[in-house]
């Protein structure tokens, strides 16, 4: 396999942008004070526990990927960090909403990556247009709650995730110049997990969500796919406007295995996330 051919199957399976995930709380800022103070501030907050909280954090996923593909028989490893993959990248949209109440809420989180790879090898010359989509929906439903002063919530969740890949060979040859192009868009693929959510102090918290999905129930769905991101937050006021904020950071791992025809695949992303929720309303 040539060298430009090989850089090419590296960037249709390396397009990724994504997503990161945050727990969403409000920090209690119940100072010392006087008895009738404490319970009216107590008191407030147990209304706000029926109240829909919606989140759309700024955050950023910086994942390398690693794998390999096979196609006819043929088989090629890769592995390619987030810096290689940012200088191939035309578009990237990553995004994350949430509207939840304590006990139950929804999401979906759509991601969209634009790449162009470009190769030559003797007097050959190729291109390679790689556009790619995940969107990941879900439901959660608190399944265990421990209050006390360090609460801490189990969530079931239960949803899906669907993948587009699109991608455009050009191969410019001096004696006969040729153009292929391919698509995979494939099923949604169930997924069903756990999402936990802990306070270690008044402001400092964890939240991590581990799924697995695809189950291999049609030739269009994933053989098998897992995911697993465990985050760190502080709660914080923010300066000046004085909205309720939350600084967040954790690494993710998505894996997903694929199998059409003769043609297969085994990847994975893996990277650091970051991020800021403002509470705004």
């Amino acid at each position: 396999m040539s060298d430009t051919m090989r850089r090419a199957m590296i960037a249709v399976l390396g397009s990724v942008c994504v997503s990161g995930l945050i727990a969403v709380a409000e920090a209690d800022e119940i100072t010392a004070a006087t008895a009738p103070q404490v319970a009216q501030q107590t008191e407030q907050k147990d209304q706000d526990q029926d109240k829909w909280v919606f989140t759309a954090p700024l955050y950023l996923w910086a994942p390398g990927i690693s794998g390999s593909v096979t196609s006819h028989g043929r088989t090629g490893h890769f592995d390619v960090g987030f810096d290689q993959l940012l200088d191939n990248m035309e578009v990237g949209f990553i995004a994350y909403f949430q509207l939840a109440k304590p006990e139950y809420g929804f999401y979906v989180e759509p991601q969209y990556d634009s790449f162009v790879t470009k190769g030559k090898s003797d007097s050959i010359k190729a291109s390679l247009e790689t556009q790619l989509a995940i969107i990941e929906f879900g439901a959660f439903y608190r399944i265990l709650y421990s209050g006390g002063d360090h609460p801490g919530s189990l969530y079931l969740v239960g949803g899906g995730r669907y993948w587009y890949l699109h991608n455009l060979l050009r191969v410019k040859d001096p004696v006969a110049g040729t153009q292929s192009g391919g698509k995979m868009d494939w099923l949604i693929d169930p997924i069903v997990g756990l999402r936990y959510t802990q306070y270690f102090t008044q402001r400092i918290h964890g939240w991590v969500q581990a799924d697995v999905g695809g189950f291999g129930l049609s030739a269009q769905t994933s053989r098998f796919s897992w995911q697993i991101e465990p985050l760190l937050g502080i709660d914080f006021t923010m300066p000046v406007v004085k909205f309720p904020s939350t600084a967040f950071g954790g690494w993710r791992w998505l894996d997903d295995q694929h199998v059409q025809g003769s043609n297969s695949y085994h990847i994975m992303f893996d990277g650091l996330v970051v991020g800021l929720n403002v509470m705004l309303f």
